[in-house]
């Protein structure tokens, strides 16, 4: 326990630990709880920046290979068998050697920014994970055992169920299934 100045009004010998000022009524003990928390977050997202590595040089793939075994033998099989899939067959390859392009692209982008800017690269990191860990904890979960491995329960598996079972289908009104402990709610 502290005497300090209060930092609404400016008051002297005010305690730390005070619910409130006793001249101007600020709020001290959540002023300080406040502060005290933000000094917490600010230490572990200083602890998780400083987890953050050098990443290493992205590979390219080698897609000449991958080309080679994809036509020879998916080729073949769509010339001889299916002489209208060639088209498909090479539309798939290109659209395979653009998308794997863009990846190799994204990860260049990011290791040469930790080249040049290592503190920034740190920071979209950390962003990068928070943003997945509120994504993962905004997922629905199971009410009876806690698990986000769960299914949605289509209109299909409704009308399935109920056309077998009847009125007594236990899937009527609801909407997902726990993988783990089959639960339906």
């Amino acid at each position: 326990m502290a005497l300090i100045k209060c930092p609404e009004c400016g008051k002297e010998n005010v305690s730390d630990s005070a619910e409130m000022c006793p001249e101007c009524g600020y709020g001290i003990k959540a002023h300080f709880d406040l502060v005290k928390q933000r000094q917490l977050n600010q230490e572990i997202r200083q602890r998780k920046l400083e987890s953050v590595r050098m990443p290493e040089r992205p590979k390219r793939m080698n897609f000449a290979y991958g080309l080679a075994i994809f036509f020879g033998v998916g080729g073949l099989f769509a010339y001889t068998v299916l002489p209208g899939m060639v088209i498909i067959w090479i539309l798939f390859v290109c659209w395979m050697c653009y998308e794997g392009s863009k990846q190799y692209n994204r990860e260049m982008e990011k290791y040469n920014l930790a080249l040049t800017n290592f503190e920034k690269y740190q920071q979209e990191t950390v962003r990068e994970q928070e943003y997945k860990a509120r994504i993962e904890s905004m997922k629905p979960k199971c009410p009876a055992c806690g698990s986000t491995d769960i299914q949605k329960i289509t209109t299909m598996d409704r009308a399935v169920s109920i056309s077998v079972v009847g009125a007594a289908s236990g899937k009527i009104g609801k909407q997902y299934k726990c993988r783990r402990c089959k639960h339906m709610w």
